[in-house]
């Protein structure tokens, strides 16, 4: 797997379209909300429709992905980098592209990372 979205809402379903429109790149996603009666059904279509991956865990997620993208709220910022930057091996990139207050970002940059 290329690249993993973490959250599977608005943005990261165009940007997976549109990844896709460019050529062959593996694309998954996990999305907290994916077994939700309400919004569930919509992004297990809209993954289907971008030809995305659902993963069940974040674990699962991110086990091979090559970049790991974090697509969420910017309140969860913080805690999923938390929860996601020590699962991650050597040759996998983290890429925060959450709408967080700058001291977060400066939060998530201190977190400890596993070499390379």
């Amino acid at each position: 797997m290329e690249l993993v979205f973490i959250g599977f809402g608005e943005a990261a379903f165009h940007m997976a379209k549109g990844l896709k429109g460019e050529g062959a790149i593996s694309l998954g996603a996990f999305d907290a909300f994916k077994d939700d009666a309400k919004a569930g059904p919509l992004i297990v279509q809209r993954a289907q429709q971008a030809q995305v991956t659902l993963f069940d865990t974040i674990e699962e997620a991110c086990r091979e992905a090559r970049f790991v993208v974090c697509l969420t709220s910017a309140s969860s910022a913080l805690a999923l980098a938390e929860r996601i930057l020590p699962l991650l091996k050597d040759g996998q990139h983290y890429i925060d592209m959450n709408s967080a207050a700058p001291t977060v970002k400066q939060a998530i940059e201190r977190l400890p990372r596993a070499a390379g």
